[in-house]
């Protein structure tokens, strides 16, 4: 019997310890709860810190009119047109060809313009609207207030800030980042300006106080702000993609003005085009654009007969195995153009490996004089930023001419040579 009690004592005690065990305490609870608190926190930020591909912006009012409404419609799918179309620009147009980048920057432009175009149409719109509207005869309709009008206006402004610094940050590893930065600075200062102008007419809500009936909104005014919008906007957009366009070609007196379409789903060199309002691009002027298979400006000296073959776009075929040098080159791009007074420029674009590893090379080439022989042509290139100043051998074209052997002596850029094909 003694022995059972013990037996049963010791069982008693056990169990009591294994729910001991089993039961964390206070402080352990407290720690385990932290763990996925801070799981949570890591996940938020995440979310938070994801890029913004696209400006997300709500149509704006109808009034309950049906033909504003459709207005309205067409503004909203313009603005996601224009979005989609330019989504994630900034890495693309730097990785095309120059004048593929130029192409793809000037259908961004002209979709902005037409997103512009559609807005006014609406904006048009809700004027005639207002004009015609009157309170003792349109009593179920609502007025177009004040306060309506600047939070849609006060909304499109912001979503435009922010996708311009959402841009911003995306080019921050850019060498132009700092130009392209400058080229908006006065243009977003007057949009922030602007933003704070609408804030003052929308009447604060106090909470002992009686609210305020809404204000109609005046015609003039009406057209004023908007007027003030659309210059704004055509302003900054204008200034960000003629920089983005400097900083893609790289010219040292800078890229054209851009040359906007009325189709902007078919912009570039085979579409109805005319340049951007010069009052827009500041310090430029309209500029003809060449005609297809140019190879220079109207009213520019030709190239000699013996280099205009060399004119155009030239890639690698990767894994052709068509190189000599440490590893196979990546990415080779090479632009050629005339320019005035007939001599010879160019471009070009690789990574390429020696002992040390891969090297981004991208060095503008200036002809030098001709040697003896007819098909090799010299240039000279020089680029402080990665320290190279050398010289770059072109010979060809070859036989079926479209290829040309590229010759590159080691001065800041790895030693090498490949053969590169027509575009």
């Amino acid at each position: 019997m003694f022995s059972k009690l013990i037996s049963l004592s010791s069982a008693t005690a056990a169990g009591r310890g294994a729910s001991h065990r089993r039961k964390p305490s206070a402080r352990a609870r407290r720690h385990n709860l932290r763990v996925p608190l801070s799981k949570v926190l890591v996940v938020c930020g995440w979310l938070i810190c994801l890029p913004m591909h696209a400006q997300e912006l709500a149509p704006p009012p109808d009034y309950g009119d049906n033909t504003i409404n459709v207005l309205a419609e067409e503004t909203a799918k313009a603005w996601q047109a224009w979005q989609r179309l330019d989504r994630d620009i900034e890495q693309n147009a730097f990785q095309l060809a120059m004048v593929d980048g130029r192409e793809t920057i000037q259908r961004s432009l002209s979709a902005l313009l037409n997103y512009l175009g559609k807005r006014k149409a609406y904006s048009e719109g809700v004027a005639k609207y207002i004009e015609q509207f009157r309170p003792e005869a349109s009593a179920r309709k609502p007025i177009v207030a004040v306060e309506t009008v600047s939070r849609e206006q006060l909304e499109l402004l912001g979503a435009t800030l922010t996708d311009v610094q959402a841009r911003l940050k995306r080019l921050t590893d850019s060498p132009d980042w700092s130009r392209i930065r400058r080229s908006v600075v006065a243009d977003t200062s007057g949009i922030d300006n602007l933003r704070k102008n609408l804030r003052n007419q929308i009447p604060l809500d106090l909470p002992l106080s009686k609210p305020e009936p809404p204000h109609q909104m005046s015609v003039i005014v009406y057209r004023d702000s908007e007027r003030q919008i659309a210059e704004l906007l055509e302003k900054l957009w204008t200034d960000y993609y003629q920089a983005l366009d400097n900083a893609v070609e790289r010219k040292p007196d800078g890229a054209k003005p851009l040359m906007v379409s009325t189709n902007p789903a078919s912009a570039g060199p085979s579409a109805d085009v005319m340049p951007a309002s010069p009052a827009v691009v500041s310090g430029t002027h309209p500029a003809v654009a060449p005609a297809a298979g140019a190879t220079s400006l109207p009213g520019q000296p030709s190239a000699p007969a013996a280099s205009e073959a060399l004119v155009g776009t030239w890639r690698y075929i990767e894994r052709s195995q068509q190189f000599n040098g440490v590893e196979e080159p990546r990415q080779v791009l090479i632009e050629i153009w005339v320019e005035k007074g007939g001599a010879l420029a160019g471009r070009y674009r690789a990574v390429l490996a020696d002992f040390d590893g891969p090297h981004n090379v991208d060095i503008a080439l200036q002809s030098l004089p001709a040697g003896k022989n007819p098909k090799e042509f010299r240039f000279h290139y020089r680029a402080a930023s990665q320290d190279a100043d050398g010289q770059l051998t072109i010979e060809g074209p070859g036989t079926s001419g479209t290829d040309l052997t590229i010759s590159h002596d080691g001065g800041g850029v790895p030693r090498g040579r490949e053969i590169v094909l027509r575009r």
